[in-house]
């Protein structure tokens, strides 16, 4: 990007700078006037870099909204999850004797991990459906402290986590769309910009001095720019913008994206 450094404040700073210097040098205004860069020109550049900044503070909040809906889903999750091993460790413990029954209940094998939030979903959903309608087994349960008001109780909270999840989701695919318009408004600012800057070029062949209001580094006649150390080294391009740190998906939450 033209003018990004090491971070979008700077991309935005700098090139509002740029623009607000060239326009205010009396000098370079005369120069620009005579290839047809008024104030209209000038506006448009300033309200394509307005929306750019705009659209980065919809993508943070974009970002804040989707490490709040992870995290609340972290949080019903992780409850969840622990309530219903217990009530599987227990059903186990009854049904012992009785294995088909933990076939039924599609728990004769290892439960679902949390890592994939959409199997569990489906097996805790099937397992509190099921185990409600068992009265014998609500009656084994219960010897063990595990009532049925225990039992609807997570599975109430299973319906919750459904919920979060769907939440996280949905922040998920905003912060998206916010990040691919923000990239595109600032691409259009930057296809802007490269014009601009090849008219103040061409306006300043004589003063390339004036150059310097949009902090275009002019270098001296017989400037020689320092060589890599090693020859075989491409120089060292310029740094990429610092992005805002997207909310990780550990393995531990991961959510399965459908459709």
């Amino acid at each position: 990007m033209t003018f990004m450094k090491y971070s979008y404040a700077d991309f935005f700073q700098d090139s509002r700078d740029a623009l607000s210097n060239a326009q205010n040098n009396p000098r370079l205004r005369n120069l620009l006037d005579a290839l047809g860069v008024d104030d209209t020109r000038f506006q448009e550049g300033f309200t394509l870099l307005d929306d750019a900044e705009r659209l980065q503070v919809e993508k943070q909040e974009k970002n804040a909204a989707q490490t709040k809906a992870r995290e609340a889903l972290r949080v019903i999750l992780d409850a969840t999850h622990e309530r219903f091993s217990t009530h599987v460790k227990f059903t186990r413990l009854a049904c012992r004797k009785n294995p088909e029954k933990l076939k039924e209940l599609a728990i004769d094998k290892p439960i679902a991990g949390k890592a994939n939030v959409n199997a569990w979903l489906a097996q805790t959903k099937f397992y509190y459906s099921h185990v409600e309608l068992d009265t014998e087994l609500l009656q084994l349960l219960q010897r063990n402290g595990i009532t049925q008001v225990n039992l609807q109780e997570n599975a109430q909270n299973v319906q919750s986590t459904e919920e979060a999840n769907q939440t996280y989701r949905i922040a998920i695919g905003e912060a998206q769309a916010a990040r691919e318009a923000r990239d595109a408004k600032i691409e259009e600012f930057q296809f802007w910009m490269s014009e601009f800057i090849a008219l103040c070029r061409e306006a300043t062949k004589k003063e390339p001095q004036l150059l310097e209001a949009l902090k275009i580094t002019v270098y001296s006649k017989g400037y020689k720019k320092k060589k890599p150390q090693d020859e075989n080294e491409e120089p060292e391009e310029p740094a990429e913008p610092e992005e805002p740190a997207e909310p990780a998906q550990t393995a531990e939450y991961t959510v399965q994206a459908t459709g």
